[in-house]
């Protein structure tokens, strides 16, 4: 998109590209420059009402040295409800978190996961983060995760995490994996 010379580019779009299309670079321009992954850390633990998780490596760090991943975690019921957070409370400034909502209902990255039964349930309302990990010494996907918002057409919401650890298929089998359990999860509530 750049190109390769040098350019400008502003902290938003960092944010931006890191959420919607997962773009490890601008991840790492943000922990190199403007906050550390400690901070980070603190500053998450500050307002999540779940501080089950561990900020402690970028990715730059992780790519490196792949195990570091496993000292990078969140519990599937931390990242739901800090995902919950961020469309449910105030905790910041409306103006803060806008963006980030409008950032998560745009992710282009994991179609097949979460959000896979969004095209037959076009008027649900639906919000998500992915994360897909290195594959470890025994050839196993560390991770492939997803975490997603959604709110049903008369107003009723949930929150969703599916991380899958240490996985020995395929990226295309632990997506449809998260599919499954949020095809569930959605037709369990809407028959609720």
């Amino acid at each position: 998109m750049y190109g390769e010379s040098d350019f400008d580019i502003s902290i938003r779009d960092l944010i931006k590209y890191s959420l919607t299309v997962s773009d490890n670079n601008a991840s790492n321009l943000l922990f190199k420059h403007i906050v550390s992954p400690s901070t980070t850390d603190s500053l998450i633990r500050s307002i999540s009402d779940d501080p089950t998780f561990s900020i402690v490596y970028s990715e730059d760090e992780m790519k490196k040295k792949h195990t570091l991943a496993y000292i990078n975690y969140s519990t599937p019921l931390s990242a739901a409800s800090l995902i919950r957070q961020v469309f449910d409370s105030t905790f910041v400034t409306n103006s803060a978190v806008d963006s980030i909502r409008k950032d998560l209902a745009t992710v282009t990255t994991g179609p097949d996961r979460l959000g896979a039964i969004i095209p037959q349930h076009h008027e649900l309302f639906f919000a998500h983060k992915t994360g897909s990990g290195y594959r470890n010494d025994a050839n196993e996907l560390i991770a492939h995760n997803d975490v997603g918002y959604f709110r049903l057409p008369d107003g009723r919401a949930y929150a969703l995490a599916v991380f899958i650890r240490d996985f020995s298929g395929t990226e295309a089998e632990a997506s449809e994996i998260i599919a499954r359990i949020s095809q569930e999860v959605y037709e369990f509530f809407v028959n609720k």
